[in-house]
């Protein structure tokens, strides 16, 4: 279980880690005035608790900042952004069916609900898939397992949304790998592999 912090303040890391309540804290940028130093910070002070952390990082400059991120100690990096139109349409169609049940139904304004397709698979397992897809097995990742205090199990659970709205996804996980597989390709040129 996470909690979110805006504050990059270290000694309220430390303090939050300190509780031994929290398997990670998400870092939310978005919410409050940091600098680069201030990663490196956070994660010192959540390391002396063994507590994970995460960071939400939005399209730009999304790849200077996951590598800063990374360098400062972060142990998760979560992008904010949907890339391809598969995801998109997706997220449009989920945020539509909500929209007509709250219209619907008054009882669940103010609810929150997670659209999730609810896998539990491992990042080694998807990286299988999608090398399998791409028709590159031959890729092997280098594994350096030297991470502490992982967060082993992360996933958003829709039984909500399923249970009182009756929603599910409307992408298969191979459906929208093989959509954003072409998509990259077409993008990146034929060539890409």
């Amino acid at each position: 279980m996470g909690t979110h912090m805006s504050s990059p303040l270290p000694h309220l890391w430390e303090l939050v880690g300190s509780t031994g309540q929290f398997d990670y804290i998400e870092h939310t940028p978005q919410y409050g005035p940091w600098d680069l130093y201030d990663l490196d910070n956070m994660c010192r002070a959540a390391e002396l608790t063994n507590t994970s952390t995460v960071i939400k990082i939005d399209r730009n400059p999304k790849d200077f900042l996951a590598q800063r991120a990374i360098a400062g100690g972060f142990n998760g990096i979560l992008f904010a952004d949907i890339i391809t139109a598969e995801e998109v349409k997706d997220c449009v169609k989920a945020y539509l069916f909500l929209a007509e049940k709250m219209l619907a139904d008054r009882t669940i304004h103010g609810e929150a609900f997670n659209f999730s397709n609810e896998l539990q698979i491992a990042v080694l397992e998807l990286v299988k898939k999608i090398g399998q897809l791409m028709e590159r097995a031959d890729l092997e990742p280098l594994v350096l397992n030297e991470v502490k205090g992982e967060i082993r199990h992360q996933y958003l659970s829709a039984q909500k949304a399923r249970e009182r709205l009756g929603w599910k996804a409307a992408y298969t996980l191979d459906e929208g790998l093989v959509q954003t597989i072409a998509w990259y390709r077409e993008f990146f040129g034929e060539g890409a592999r």
